[in-house]
């Protein structure tokens, strides 16, 4: 008796598993699938097997080249073809009469049947091919239709649970004639979608027999689940000798704790604290670090497994480093060569891509199969990431139940295009799931929603704007940035889950409150000269809402025929510089200082960013006032009166007030532009990001060394040069440096920003030395 394995195929729903190899050579308690096949059929005194293979042809060729008392032929294909084809391709040459019955087996199915019972049947009914189907409540792909003398009358793929009218499905196995075998190439590529009609249209007689013993389809990642479980607790009749009680398994490993059978290979070193729960399989060569879990979980040859991980009901493929602290979760699959980093989640049932990795602190929750997964990081820019792809609308609904953290009514805002406007309403739902209350301010800019966030009282707010990249911008209650603590609430919730879930009367609600809007304006118009005499702002900027602003704003107050003032306007509304022809260019942080005389002059305090130039000092001396400083990221409350101050005053973070409170400075006092900025003390920075790795201590140990003076809410360290002042601060993504140096001159700002570069470069590659 001649039995032929179907084992090609891509396995695209078992992915990324398949990725290297076929479904047939998949592990079940650590022997492929098809060792399981072949034993099968000798205990039915089959010895004769070929093995029909394409695609990753050459891995079951490797396999089965070793000693084997009789080892199976190889019927191989360097390129995928049909089941058709390869049966054909199996089949001929074998010098079989055309009656001889050949058994086909689905080498993607785990299966115990009584094969020579149903050759006898197929033999004694007289039909030219005989389906082997399977009782079942799980309507797979391919419904058998049986007479009640068991004759098929169709197969229908994927017919729905509530319509079928069967509860048959075909395995994938059957026993054919070899003459009809090798003439099924004609009737089409595919034996159940083309050869089978073809068959009953010619009114050949098809029998069914319906079988009883064992059978798994393996299709996803959880069948492989299952079909490991199945044969660990002898569901599945025949048990590897790789299966062990918990006690043989406490015996074999010191200090493992064990509650039911488990499959545990050879070479393994599983240190004192680990747990393993019933129907985990653990392959060869295989490490596993104190205090980890495994539940259930399937775990591959060479896997290295950290202290503190967490594995449940999740295949983890050859050769993954799960490092500690990390979590893989319910129906997830893990491919070959991958990596999750320390404290990293791969959330239920995605798949990780052969070769990719989850970043430290991570959270995987879809599929990663290009690129790596990387930890959501609130830095300068708030979250960005590429649209539709980073940040889609399932990832700005978490960030939203997160956001909720901060409190139960939180402001949203957005740019006017579908796609900002689908992710603030995403943002919004999550946090509405989480029970919050929600703002939305439709259409604004940055510091419109930070206005907003003050007048209604938010513990929070959040702008959206996308683009091909998306900016998703936070707003701490005051409206200026979020402290560490909101940061790390937000943070915590996206990346590990920690945010609140409401049940259904819980959810919270959303108010639409274009009206917040309106009183951003009045606090605009009450800014407002009455008159521009001699002057005639003009606003250049890309973004609409700004545009839109501006316009209503300056409309009744130029004076046409004045010199004119271009204010340049960042299309977020947050900075100002202004041109005249001369002046030419006047940065942001001059019109700032010029706001900021005007208050020393009215003997009244002001408050600016610690990255703000000192030079803001020595003007306020001369007043006798006081600059307080804020952070732009606070670890404690220290800056709290700063802030309370800057949101006050408003024009050190919003362009549009910057621009009003220039121009009403320039009407009081009847001056040019020119004439303001002359009153101002001589100041130049220069602001450089420097591509320096400080994600570790020794490269913060480096800030220390330069440090002359520390700043208080951890925005880095001051170094006092006499040639000028040096702020540096790593950015929050721990991949380089901000240098913001101030001097008297813009040459010697820029030689200063120079200098330091180098000698930070020179003692990182002499501490990369000395390590070496």
């Amino acid at each position: 008796m001649t039995a032929v394995i179907l084992a090609g195929g891509d396995g695209v729903r078992m992915r990324p598993l398949t990725c290297s190899l076929p479904k047939a050579m998949l592990h079940i308690c650590n022997l492929p699938l098809i060792e399981y096949i072949i034993r099968s059929l000798q205990k039915n005194g089959i010895s004769d097997i070929i093995i029909a293979a394409d695609r990753f042809s050459r891995v079951i060729a490797d396999y089965f080249d070793r000693d084997m008392p009789i080892p199976p032929a190889l019927s191989l294909s360097s390129v995928p073809e049909g089941t058709s084809a390869a049966l054909q391709r199996a089949v001929e040459g074998r010098d079989l009469d055309g009656d001889e019955p050949v058994l086909v087996i689905n080498g993607a199915a785990l299966a115990d049947f009584d094969y020579n019972g149903i050759i006898c049947k197929h033999r004694s009914g007289g039909s030219a091919l005989t389906l082997i189907l399977k009782g079942s409540d799980r309507p797979w792909e391919g419904i058998a239709a049986v007479t009640e003398n068991g004759l098929l009358t169709d197969v229908i793929r994927s017919m729905p649970r509530e319509s079928c009218a069967s509860g048959l499905v075909i395995t994938g196995s059957f026993v054919v004639n070899a003459g009809l075998a090798q003439q099924f190439p004609k009737y089409g590529e595919d034996i159940y979608t083309d050869v089978l009609p073809v068959l009953l249209k010619q009114g050949k007689k098809i029998a069914a027999v319906r079988e009883k013993g064992y059978f798994m389809r393996l299709v996803t990642p959880s069948d492989l689940l299952d079909a490991n479980s199945d044969v660990i607790n002898g569901v599945y009749p025949h048990t590897p000798e790789t299966v062990i009680t918990p006690e043989e398994a406490e015996k074999r490993f010191s200090g493992v704790s064990v509650s039911g059978k488990v499959c545990i290979g050879e070479n393994n070193e599983l240190c004192s604290g680990v747990v393993l729960e019933g129907g985990t399989v653990i392959g060869n060569n295989v490490s596993v670090g104190k205090g980890t879990k495994l539940r259930s979980a399937v775990i591959g040859d060479g896997v290295q497994i950290g202290e503190g991980c967490t594995v449940n009901c999740a295949v983890i493929g050859k050769a993954v480093h799960l490092s500690s602290g990390a979590s893989v979760f319910e129906g997830a699959a893990v491919g070959e060569d991958s990596v999750i980093s320390e404290n990293a989640v791969v959330n239920p049932g995605v798949k990780i891509w052969k070769g990719r990795r989850v970043e430290p602190f991570a959270c995987a929750a879809a599929d990663l199969k290009y690129g790596f997964a990387r930890p959501v990081i609130i830095d300068d820019e708030g979250i960005t990431g590429e649209t539709g792809s980073e940040l889609t609308p399932q990832t700005a609904a978490v960030i939203g139940s997160s956001l909720a953290s901060l409190g139960r009514k939180i402001a949203v805002g957005c740019k006017d295009d579908p796609a900002s406007q689908a992710l603030a309403m995403a943002l919004a739902s999550g946090i509405m799931a989480a029970g919050g209350e929600v703002r939305f301010a439709g259409e604004t800019t940055e510091p419109e929603l930070a206005s907003c966030v003050r007048l209604c009282g938010a513990a929070a707010g959040c702008f959206i704007g996308a683009g091909i990249t998306t900016k998703i911008k936070f707003f701490s209650s005051d409206g200026l940035p979020l402290s560490r603590r909101e940061e790390k609430l937000i943070e915590g919730g996206v990346n590990r889950g920690e945010y609140r879930r409401s049940g259904f009367s819980r959810f919270g609600a959303m108010r639409y409150c274009p009206e917040i809007r309106e009183l951003y304006m009045s606090r605009l118009y009450s800014m407002l000269p009455e008159r521009l005499r001699g002057i005639r702002a003009v606003v250049n900027t890309p973004g609409k809402r700004v545009s839109e602003i501006c316009t209503a704003l300056l409309e009744d107050i130029n004076d046409k025929n004045g010199k004119p003032i271009v204010f340049h306007i960042s299309g977020d509304g947050a900075k100002t510089s202004a041109y005249t022809e001369e002046t030419g260019y006047i940065f942001p942080d001059k019109l700032i200082m010029l706001c900021c005389k005007t208050l020393f002059e009215q003997g009244r305090d002001t408050a600016l960013p610690y990255s703000f130039p000192v030079a803001a000092e020595r003007l306020a001396e001369r007043y006798g006032c006081k600059v307080l400083r804020y952070s732009g990221c606070p670890g404690d409350g220290s800056d709290r009166e700063a802030r309370r101050l800057a949101a006050e005053n408003g024009f050190s973070c919003d362009g549009i007030v910057l621009m009003l409170k220039t121009l009403d400075i320039l009407s009081e006092k009847k001056q040019s532009l020119k004439e303001a900025c002359e009153e101002l003390p001589e100041f130049a920075e220069v602001n450089r990001f420097v591509a320096i790795d400080m994600r570790s201590r020794g490269r913060m140990e480096l800030l220390r060394q330069l440090c002359t003076e520390k700043i208080s809410g951890g925005d880095g360290v001051v170094i006092n040069d006499k040639r000028g002042r040096v702020l540096i601060r790593p950015v929050k993504t721990g991949k380089g440096l901000m240098m913001h140096v101030e001097s008297y001159k813009l040459e010697t700002a820029s030689e200063l920003c120079d200098f330091y570069q180098e000698t930070l470069n020179t003692m990182v590659k002499r501490g990369e030395n000395r390590t070496s």
